[in-house]
């Protein structure tokens, strides 16, 4: 009856992957109070985006993010937004993304909203929004945050052919904190920047 324990049993599926397994596994949890609603609804649309369902984890989300409201579910609604704005973008609902976007910023208060807003801003073209995350996650005083500021740089200039700059402030976000997604984007830096030996290094760093 414990809702976390069935996370790890969906995630193994997800890496097989075995879809209708992890789909079971979140359909099991969905009855083990609001927790486990919640984890369930997430879970299943993180299978439909996975197999290529945008609408279907947009239906899914947007059945759940009222919920986690109503229970004061913070966390759950973050993650379900930043989930519903990448539906929103894998069906070209532009105008749909940057809304939900915008909901998931105005009270953003962790790396956890912040960082995946970033991401999609960049996306989306909206580089300036992106560059406000950063500098906000610049002035924190943990140096993950701050490493996370650097990641966002990186993927700014990456995004806009500037591979050696993207290198320079990847390696300066792993100098802060060794995170895997610094070490994946530096992967990527170093494949745009012509060095594929550095970039296998990095990648495999990244799945360490």
């Amino acid at each position: 009856a414990y809702y976390l324990a069935y996370l790890p049993l969906a995630m193994q599926a997800m890496t097989i992957p075995d879809l209708a397994a992890a789909r079971n596994v979140y359909e099991r949890v969905a009855p083990q109070g609001e927790s486990g609603a919640s984890l369930a609804a997430i879970g299943l649309a993180d299978v439909a985006l996975f197999e290529g369902n945008p609408a279907e984890a947009e239906k899914v989300l947007l059945d759940a993010i009222p919920k986690d409201q109503a229970s004061g579910n913070e966390q759950g609604v973050a993650s379900k937004r930043a989930a519903l704005a990448t539906a929103n973008l894998k069906q070209n609902k532009r105008a749909e993304a940057l809304a939900t976007l915008k909901d998931l910023t105005a009270n953003a208060g962790t790396n956890a909203e912040w960082v995946p807003a970033a991401l999609l801003y960049v996306k989306l073209g909206e580089l300036a929004e992106a560059r406000k995350i950063a500098d906000e996650l610049r002035k924190q005083l943990q140096p993950q945050s701050r490493a996370y500021a650097k990641v966002i740089d990186g993927v700014l200039a990456l995004h806009e052919k500037r591979a050696v700059d993207a290198v320079d402030a990847l390696k300066a976000a792993i100098g802060l904190a060794d995170l895997w997604l610094a070490r994946f984007m530096l992967g990527e830096a170093y494949l745009a920047a012509g060095y594929p030996a550095e970039a296998k290094s990095e990648f495999e760093a990244a799945v360490k």
